[in-house]
């Protein structure tokens, strides 16, 4: 999935202004490498969850307000209504790997 050049910047820099505003702790920096480091799983359990498919990013941009607000509320509504037309187009289509291990046809 693409993201588009303009609504990344603006996402970023609404979230930025955002914990500004509130004066959000952005607690304290990360200075390793989740690659490089002996013990990954120390990082991960740390790590927030990342949605695991486009719907779920979806419902959870539907919920945030800061982005609704930093974007405003008609370009968000319209980015959401697009991505669930794209998401309900990707899940009417079977896979290769779907047609050949789960169809006893």
């Amino acid at each position: 999935m693409n993201f588009s050049r303009y609504l990344l910047p603006a996402a970023l820099l609404s979230a930025g202004m955002s914990g500004v505003e509130s004066k959000m702790d952005p607690g304290n920096p990360h200075s390793s490498n989740a690659y490089d480091d002996a013990d990954p799983n120390k990082i991960l359990i740390r790590a927030s969850t990342l949605p695991q498919n486009l719907l779920d990013a979806l419902r959870a941009l539907e919920k945030d307000s800061v982005m609704s607000e930093g974007l405003g509320l008609e370009c968000t509504t319209a980015l959401i209504k697009l991505r669930k037309e794209q998401w309900l187009d990707f899940t009417r289509h079977l896979t290769e790997w779907e047609l050949k291990n789960t169809l006893d046809c």
